[in-house]
């Protein structure tokens, strides 16, 4: 499938390779044993739609939706996932609330950007719940960082059945999030960056 992609020194480029050359996430499809089954896929950290059509290509029946927080990220997620995932642009968060965002985390560059808190932002922060809307069968998280506000009430955990996780140790995040895998009798390994789980 063609993908748009920004010119270097953008992450696309970097960013399609790891889902398309190195295959970040085929630990995540391989824990798929009916690829024949309607499929509720959640990209949360979307970026430019890259791991949404990475999914698609090899879950052709999933239903994905992709969140992406960064205005121009979502407005190439949106092209990139045309006729793939349905698009929403918003942040993931503890609560409804009005983010913004930074850009001065790791490289700074657009695989970088992550929210902030701020009641004069102009992006929506909203509680996971309002997109889950029941059972999810892949829940993929990226979103540098806000997996602390998104992991400060875990009982969407419930409702998800395999899940591939960043886990940035910056925000020293990660026994507060294995803590809650566990409690929600996940069996999890780490894969390069990513710490996917299934749940028992």
């Amino acid at each position: 499938m063609p993908l748009l992609a920004r010119v270097p020194p953008t992450s696309d480029f970097d960013c399609w390779t790891q889902i398309f050359v190195l295959n970040e996430y085929k630990p995540v499809v391989d824990l798929v044993t009916d690829r024949s089954t309607k499929l509720k896929i959640l990209d949360i950290g979307a970026n430019v739609g890259y791991a949404s059509a990475y999914f698609k290509q090899e879950l052709p029946n999933a239903d994905i939706t992709a969140v992406e927080l960064c205005r121009d990220n979502y407005d190439l997620m949106q092209k990139n996932v045309q006729g793939i995932a349905t698009p929403i642009w918003g942040g993931v968060w503890s609560k409804d609330c009005m983010l913004s965002v930074k850009n001065d985390f790791g490289d700074r560059r657009e695989w970088s950007f992550y929210a902030e808190e701020d009641e004069k932002g102009t992006i929506l922060g909203f509680p996971i719940s309002k997109i889950m809307l029941g059972h999810v069968d892949i829940l993929k998280i990226d979103i540098e960082g806000g997996e602390v506000e998104l992991f400060k009430d875990d009982s969407f955990l419930k409702f998800v059945h395999i899940i591939a996780i960043e886990i940035h140790d910056q925000f020293k995040c990660r026994p507060q999030i294995l803590s809650s895998l566990m409690k929600h009798k996940f069996q999890f390994q780490n894969y390069g960056d990513i710490t996917v789980g299934i749940k028992e």
